[in-house]
């Protein structure tokens, strides 16, 4: 859901954490590596706190947890292309780490 902006090369949407265990160290990786790709600055927000979206301190000080709604704010050249795919990112449970931290509770210690 795309919102309203008034500079061609700023593109704002608003996304759902779709991850079960909400935006932790590995999730937040993910992220960053996929966000590298754009030259484009992004900015995430959840409420007033406005962060980094290529920086795992500003993502993890999110605190984002499943179902949080975030605001995604992009500015640069490619700002389209980004906002898309940022959008389409977010609705992958794929790109979730759930899956391998579950395993890993499962494992016993050595």
């Amino acid at each position: 859901m795309e919102l309203e902006s008034k500079d061609a090369r700023i593109r704002k949407t608003e996304v759902t954490m779709p991850c079960q265990l909400g935006l932790h160290a590995r999730t937040a990786t993910r992220f960053i590596l996929f966000a590298k790709q754009f030259s484009s600055d992004i900015r995430i927000r959840k409420g007033r706190l406005s962060v980094d979206g290529k920086s795992i301190l500003g993502l993890l000080l999110l605190g984002a947890t499943w179902k949080s709604k975030l605001v995604v704010e992009v500015e640069g050249d490619d700002a389209e292309m980004a906002i898309q795919a940022i959008e389409t990112y977010f609705l992958m449970r794929e790109n979730c780490a759930d899956d391998v931290i579950e395993a890993l509770r499962g494992e016993e210690d050595v």
